[in-house]
């Protein structure tokens, strides 16, 4: 926003309709913004890493921006519009952990992935991450 107001709006409405149109493909729902952040559900976690995968894949052939995308699978809680949670904490910390353009999964949408022959993941360590109360293994996906 500092540079190019204009610019910058432009990048955030290009993600958002990014985001809606690949979570639709993948069978997910877009359920919250935060500033240039989306938060997204999926029936599966084949599903968001998928989807991941394809937006990120999109993005690097028509734009001139990256995101940082992490993964998690875990309970939330919906509350006056609003979604919290250990769920929505990891994910969001994952994704900080993420490269520029990279996709970061916990140990838990590993697991639920590991068998998909078209995912390749690789381990990236174990760490500890802020507001979560036990390490947390990460893996990045390849694609």
């Amino acid at each position: 926003m500092g540079k190019d107001e204009k610019k910058a709006m432009n990048i955030l409405d290009i993600n958002r309709s990014l985001h809606v149109i690949m979570s639709n493909r993948h069978n997910g729902e877009l359920l919250k913004e935060m500033g240039d952040g989306m938060l997204c559900s999926f029936q599966t976690a084949s599903d968001s890493v998928k989807f991941c995968i394809d937006v990120q894949r999109e993005i690097a052939q028509q734009s001139d921006f990256s995101l940082r995308m992490g993964v998690h699978l875990g309970e939330v809680a919906f509350s006056k519009n609003d979604v919290f949670g250990d769920g929505v904490n990891i994910a969001s910390r994952l994704q900080g952990e993420a490269k520029e353009g990279g996709i970061c999964i916990s140990e838990t949408v590993y697991q639920n992935i590991r068998n998909q022959p078209d995912i390749e993941v690789e381990f990236i360590g174990e760490r500890e991450l802020k507001n979560v109360t036990s390490k947390v293994k990460m893996y990045e996906v390849k694609y």
